[in-house]
């Protein structure tokens, strides 16, 4: 683990397993990840939670206890992990991918269908297979 994750205190009845799973969960809800409808996504949350951070940035504590990020080099200071951005374009690039999967995995489905339908059709009507003049008189 990286070594913010080294020594986690975990409340009483939970490993660390847990805790690590519900803050990685939090993560995802605060990148915008669905955690219901994007679990195939959810890896993305669990692998920026556990990022370490990028040299030379340290984490720092404002004046309230309140944990920011620093760059020593470029003197730089920001609230969120540096990482963070990076965690999204990855979200944004792996959901358009997946989007893009399910719909040509519904456009093939809808082609089977369609198929599926004509043949049951010509099966179905006599008409359409050529055999109308084998149809009782009316």
């Amino acid at each position: 683990p990286p070594p913010a994750m080294a020594f986690v205190e975990t409340p009483l009845g939970t490993t660390p397993e847990e805790v690590l799973h519900e803050d990685a969960v939090e993560y995802a809800k605060w990148l915008g990840l669905d955690v219901d409808q994007e679990k195939e996504l959810l890896w993305i949350a669990y692998q920026g939670f556990a990022a370490p951070l990028p040299k030379p940035w340290v984490v720092q504590e404002d004046p309230d206890g309140e944990p920011f990020y620093h760059n020593p080099k470029t003197l730089e200071s920001i609230w969120d992990h540096p990482n963070d951005a990076a965690t999204r374009a990855l979200l944004e690039k792996e959901r358009a991918a997946l989007q893009a999967s399910r719909e040509k995995a519904l456009a093939r489905q809808r082609r089977r269908e369609k198929r599926h339908l004509k043949c049951a059709a010509l099966l179905l009507n006599p008409v359409l297979r050529g055999d109308h003049h084998q149809l009782p008189e009316a």
